[in-house]
């Protein structure tokens, strides 16, 4: 047996009870392009300082020039998870790249020890293991970067056990700035399966072949849940990385013997992340949009009595007249990042038996710390007087309800809902009165 062959037996028996993993790749920071055997890279991180934990401890040691993890926007990133260098294709010799596990060891439980898991060894489907996930920031820069600005936006359920790993990247992801983007790699273990502890390196990356146009909305925590059985309590939408287990930063409550995963433990999808766009409700959003198409509602009959509503305000009115009612397009949107804007743009127009004509425009504003928002609603009303005498809009009454409307998110989700109530009841009406009408016929 050659020298080198003996020390690298004698390695990897103490590496299967005290290494274990990281994801291998040029574009790591902290990176040693002269060592085909590292393993620093691998040490676990507890109850340490950010500046220790944050980018591995490695922030001053970038790739070397020209040296990035390439992402390919909905494609897969075949990457390489081991205890050491020298298991992967970066390694020097080839009989250490054999293995098809992310470690190696002798015995019945081989290179379990490194991947923190009760699985038997060389199962084809582990179930302990409890998942890795890939993270972008959509920053150059480095040092400018916060552990909110990293977005997860691919996870493995089965990492680490396989070498050679899998992680889709979503396919509308827009293109990294000058200078490319930032990811890392993150995996947390199973609670039976060794001392509590994070794993988190960070890389230089780059999207190819990104063909999105929207940024990525602002991510949250994972809360725990259990993912798709009962979503209940799942962060929908972009979710950061999980940051647990050390002396300052974390965003995880999990207490130590209960670590969060990258699975779907966390509302985490198998795969790439295609929910990153997701509406959220609640608190947890950081950009919800609703948006109510254009209806129209219209009702004519021949010496017959006819129904027309507008519900824009939340009003519905009968006519005995014939008449009709035309709703435009009524365009909600909120989105809340410390900062709440709303704006209302709402326009009806009604023929009705009596003649008015209202311009309504109000502007509201709220220059607390927590919040602020900006509000601008616009109500035209117009009408024609075809014959008799009706029943005409309150002005006031549909301001006053305007005001309760851009000043209160969950009040425009309930008039949505109200509005969509009333259209099916307005629809049953049309339906019936066409009926008495054919019968009359």
């Amino acid at each position: 047996m050659r020298v080198s062959q003996l020390c690298f037996t004698l390695v990897a028996s103490v590496v299967s009870v005290d290494a274990h993993i990281a994801l291998w790749d040029e574009g790591m920071y902290g990176w040693d392009p002269n060592d085909p055997n590292q393993s620093e890279p691998v040490l676990p991180l507890m109850h340490l300082p950010f500046n220790e934990w944050w980018f591995h401890g490695y922030i001053d040691k970038p790739p070397a020039d020209g040296k990035i993890m390439n992402l390919p926007s909905g494609g897969t990133y075949h990457g390489q998870v081991a205890c050491n260098k020298a298991l992967t294709s970066y390694g020097q010799n080839d009989y250490q790249q054999t293995g098809i596990y992310a470690c190696d060891g002798d015995g019945a439980t081989g290179g379990i020890g490194a991947m923190h898991t009760s699985d038997q060894w060389a199962s084809p489907d582990p179930k302990d293991v409890k998942g890795c996930g890939i993270a972008i920031a959509y920053e150059s820069d480095v040092n400018k970067i916060q552990p909110a600005d990293f977005t997860v936006i691919s996870v493995n359920y089965t990492c680490p056990w396989f070498k050679n790993v899998d992680f889709q990247i979503p396919s509308d992801l827009p293109p990294c700035p000058e200078g490319g983007c930032h990811c890392m790699w993150g995996w947390i273990h199973a609670a039976d399966a060794g001392s509590e502890q994070n794993y988190f390196l960070g890389y230089r990356c780059n999207i190819t072949d990104a063909t999105g146009i929207t940024p990525l909305p602002s991510p949250k925590t994972a809360n725990k849940c259990n993912y798709p059985t009962d979503t209940s309590n799942c962060t929908v939408g972009a979710k950061q990385p999980h940051y647990w287990y050390q002396a300052e930063r974390n965003n995880n409550p999990q207490g130590e013997y209960d670590p969060p995963f990258y699975n779907n433990e966390y509302g985490f999808i198998n795969g790439a992340q295609t929910d990153l766009f997701a509406a959220v409700g609640g608190n947890e959003s950081a950009t919800t949009s609703v948006s109510a198409s254009a209806s129209s509602v219209s009702a004519s009959a021949n010496s017959a009595s006819s129904v027309a509503a507008s519900d824009a305000f939340g009003d519905s009115q009968p006519s005995t007249t014939v008449a009709s009612a035309s709703e435009s397009a009524t365009s909600i949107s909120i989105s809340q990042e410390g900062t709440t804007q709303t704006t209302v743009t709402v326009q009806t127009t009604m023929t009705r038996s009596a003649s008015i004509a209202a311009q309504v425009a109000i502007a509201t504003s709220d220059p607390s710390p927590s919040s602020s928002s900006t509000a601008t609603s616009s109500a035209t009303s117009s009408a024609t007087a075809t014959a008799g005498s009706g029943k005409t809009c309150s002005v006031q009454k549909k301001k006053r309800h305007l005001e309760r409307l851009i000043n209160s998110p969950d009040l425009i989700k309930k008039h949505l809902e109200r509005r969509e109530r009333r259209k099916e009841r307005l629809r049953k009406r049309r339906i019936e009165s066409g009926v008495k009408i054919a019968k009359m016929v």
